[in-house]
């Protein structure tokens, strides 16, 4: 049970684990780009990054859900492992250069 006085709502709870505010998803993963730009290419699908508002307000506070952006994370390393060559590979090219 929880004391009177420290009830804590669904949606501020969900808001503080399962979403991660956009503008800490651009400082975190994003810094290369700009405030204003990172906005653009998310709502433009550049990134295939689904962005919620905690309300229907237009200046409501967006995120990206944890499962979305652990996905994108995951399918970017996934493509990143498949372009970087392995120590045997790169050692192999050194001693034929050599």
């Amino acid at each position: 049970m929880v004391p009177h006085g420290h009830e804590i709502s669904t949606a501020r709870t969900l808001r503080r684990t399962a979403l991660c505010p956009l503008d800490r998803v651009r400082d975190d993963f994003f810094l290369h780009l700009s405030l204003a730009k990172f906005p653009r290419k998310v709502n433009s699908q550049q990134f295939a990054l689904p962005v919620v508002r905690t309300e229907l307000r237009q200046k409501s506070h967006k995120g990206v859900h944890l499962e979305y952006l652990a996905k994108f994370l995951d399918d970017k390393r996934g493509k990143a492992q498949w372009n970087v060559p392995n120590e045997t590979q790169t050692d192999q090219q050194e001693q034929s250069v050599a």
